[in-house]
């Protein structure tokens, strides 16, 4: 007998045994037997009929079925084939599912079912190898691997985006340098630029603007550094001419005795970062006297260092000295206008108005004065016909106005330039006088309260008010941050979307509530949060860019995100074991780079944590946030007490591991929609005795993941995960 025929015996003898175990009630026995007759097709349908569809996608596959393989595979992974798959043969199935279609030609049903099973990387890679570079970078950038992306936008012949993901790269790892040169490859030159300043290469930043046509930034940069000569070419490019000859102006006035020239070398510097150099800056212009030639130029520039500095009311009387009984000309115009931007920040709208129209009448298009001139105009008709205040219209007078008017309110005489005879608007420079640019006199100032033509002094107007929620709207801070609407109010800040008109970027700006700025303690705390987040440089913390005192205010400018807080998330319920892995993952990163900076959050919770649409997380508000070794509030309860670790309750040291045990909080949360623990003092007592509540009886919580998180909630510190880093390896051992 030959072996052909022996295995057409073996064949039968499969199939009839195949037959009896059929009849015995053993379906699957059956159809393994009829597998190993090499009768795939029938095996195929007994494993699917019966339950077993990864067998049968098996079998489909063998016989070059992919399509119909990968049909099976997805019912399995979907349950309704009746057999519940470990999470390890869950990535498998989903993976090889993806392989399946897209060898049968379905490349975006590979990807749609990579995707619903959370294997993003896979299915880039998959659209990589076949060859659908474009589609592969975007996911990609999605999942946050931009050395792929970067990889793959090469092999597409992309080299700016291949530039843009490698600068990203490097940036997210604080190499800001080598980001900037990434991003001015790429031509994203407004990048380039705000990286090179972060970094502190001030020259490289100028260049970068210079070599993006960024005149105004470029020759604020070189400005800064004090290469007047290439910050008026800049102008020059810019098409600002007059501009240009008025920066040189002041250097060619400052060699007489070189006053002015220190002083701007030391702002130079002091804008560079070494901030106790701004007072001797100051001394240095305050030295300049009023016969010199440069007199003028040097109040001017200390009316700017003065506003830089938060005081607002400081810089007005030194702008209002130099129009005393001075006829303005062409060289007033940068003090005019800056006296107009700041009494406009400060609600004198009447005296902004008349300020702006002057810069006008000699130069129409200095700056953004037009647009200024609109906006006030707008002010009047919808303040018209209200009671005198700062931002009241005021009707013209046929007379010249020398001092404030005893027969007005002191709010509407302080800011006022009234119309001179015979006119009703568009003032000429040939008709002004030094009379009209008084100001609301500080009561400090040589001549506060005074008539030029007056033996007696009058009442001084009222210092206004801090500027009320509506109209910090238009406000511009360090001059570059427009505020434009606000988006949300906290118990003692309010912040607004504003625009950063050097980088062209919405950024957010909190703002202490005015109420509350002349509580030293309330102010220590709002700069303290500021300069610990300034501390954090990570993808999903918010960035601060900036933060100080200006124009009356307290603010911190940082990164706008636009996400909802992960407290809106959960009130539709608990997230999806998947999503909730992947949001904790981020937040865990986000705490690693926090504890990295050698700082404890201590307030880990849901509206703390913002979430995007695309599940991008960023964490937020270091309020009661401290350095690791700040035992200053030690023996105090700080944090939520809802989330808050059992030696976090009691008073006692803290460390990272006191974060960890937030965290889990945040987690079992998010994966049940309530936290473990209320939020009384009575519960606060029961927490420390007893261990938290299990995650409850439910199939999608994996024994791996209920000890995962019974580790990050114990009670003692010594039970939990000792870093950031080991939670993180951990949820991604839970992922895989």
């Amino acid at each position: 007998m030959n072996p052909a025929e022996l295995d057409d015996e073996r064949i039968e003898a499969l199939r009839a045994e195949a037959s009896m175990r059929l009849r015995e009630g053993a379906p699957l026995v059956a159809a393994e037997l009829l597998a190993q007759a090499q009768d795939h097709a029938e095996a195929a349908a007994l494993f699917e009929e019966h339950g077993d569809a990864i067998r049968a996608a098996q079998l489909q596959a063998e016989m070059g079925q992919n399509e119909r393989a990968a049909d099976l595979l997805v019912k399995a992974l979907a349950g309704s084939s009746g057999r519940r798959l470990s999470a390890a043969a869950t990535t498998r199935a989903c993976r090889k599912a993806g392989e399946l279609y897209a060898h049968a030609g379905r490349v975006e049903r590979a990807v749609q079912v990579l995707r619903w099973g959370g294997e993003l990387e896979y299915a880039a890679q998959l659209l990589a190898d076949t060859g659908r570079l474009v589609e592969a970078q975007r996911l990609f950038v999605e999942v946050g691997n931009l050395l792929a992306a970067a990889e793959t936008a090469r092999k597409a012949g992309d080299l700016a985006s291949h530039h843009r993901f490698l600068g990203k790269r490097d940036e997210q790892s604080g190499r800001l340098g080598e980001a900037a040169v990434h991003f001015q490859e790429a031509g994203e030159h407004y990048e380039a630029v705000r990286l090179f300043e972060l970094a502190g290469d001030w020259t490289k930043a100028a260049e970068a603007a210079a070599r993006g046509q960024l005149w105004d930034a470029a020759s604020r940069l070189y400005e800064r550094m004090g290469d007047l000569e290439r910050a008026a070419n800049c102008l020059r490019s810019a098409g600002r001419p007059h501009d240009a000859e008025r920066l040189l102006g002041r250097r060619r006035r400052s060699t007489e005795d070189g006053v002015l020239t220190e002083a701007v070398a030391l702002l130079a510097e002091a804008r560079a970062g070494r901030d106790e150099l701004y007072e001797e800056a100051v001394t240095r212009l305050r030295q300049v006297p009023s016969e010199s030639s440069e007199h003028l130029a040097a109040r001017t520039m200390l009316g700017e260092v003065l506003t830089e500095r938060g005081l607002t009311q400081e810089a007005l009387t030194v702008l209002q000295e130099l129009f005393l009984g001075v006829a303005p000309t062409p060289a007033h115009v940068p003090a005019v206008y800056q006296y107009g931007v700041l009494l406009e920040r400060e609600g004198y709208f009447a005296g902004a108005r008349n300020a702006f129209r002057t810069v006008a009448a000699f130069e129409p298009g200095y700056r953004d004065v037009t647009r200024r001139l609109a906006r006030l105009r707008e002010t009047d008709r919808s303040t018209f016909g209200s009671s005198p205040g700062r931002g009241s219209s005021i009707v013209a007078r046929p007379m010249v106005f020398t001092g404030p008017d005893p027969g007005r309110s002191p709010e509407e005489t302080g800011p006022r330039m009234p119309t001179m005879p015979g006119t009703t608007s568009d003032l000429g420079p040939s008709a002004l006088t030094s009379d009209l640019f008084l100001a609301p006199p500080s009561a400090s100032g040589p001549q506060a309260g005074l008539r030029k033509d007056a033996t007696q002094p009058v009442a001084p107007p009222r210092r206004p008010s801090t500027p009320r929620r509506d109209e910090l709207i238009g406000t511009v801070l360090r001059s570059r941050f427009l505020l434009e609407r606000r988006v949300g109010r906290g118990a003692q800040a309010k912040v607004y979307l504003a625009r950063d008109q050097v980088l062209d970027r919405a950024v957010a700006i909190k703002v202490l509530d005015e109420g509350l700025q002349p509580d030293d303690a309330a102010l220590g705390r709002f700069l303290r949060e500021a300069r610990l987040a300034a501390r954090v440089r990570h993808p999903n913390c918010i960035s601060i860019y900036d933060f100080g005192q200006e124009a009356g205010l307290t603010f911190i400018a940082m990164e706008f995100f636009e996400g909802r807080t992960l407290r809106k998330w959960l009130e539709k319920g608990p997230l999806e074991v998947r999503l909730a892995l992947r949001i904790a993952r981020d937040v865990a990163a986000a705490l690693a780079a926090v504890h990295e900076a050698g700082i404890l959050h201590r307030d880990v919770k849901p509206t703390n944590v913002l979430v995007d649409a695309e599940a991008e997380v960023r964490l937020t508000d270091f309020g009661v946030a401290r350095f690791v070794n700040d035992d200053s509030g030690q023996g105090m309860m700080v944090g939520t007490m809802r989330y808050m670790a059992p030696e976090q309750a009691r008073g006692k040291e803290t460390d990272a591991r006191a974060d960890v045990f937030s965290f889990g909080v945040l987690l079992h949360e998010m994966l049940v929609g309530k936290a473990p623990f209320g939020s009384t003092l009575d519960a606060l007592i029961e927490r420390v005795k007893r261990p938290p509540p299990e995650l409850p009886d439910d199939p999608r919580y994996s024994p791996q993941l209920r000890a995962f998180l019974r580790r990050c909630l114990s009670l003692e510190p010594e039970g939990r995960p000792g870093s950031m880093l080991e939670l993180i390896q951990s949820i991604d051992r839970l992922r895989s």
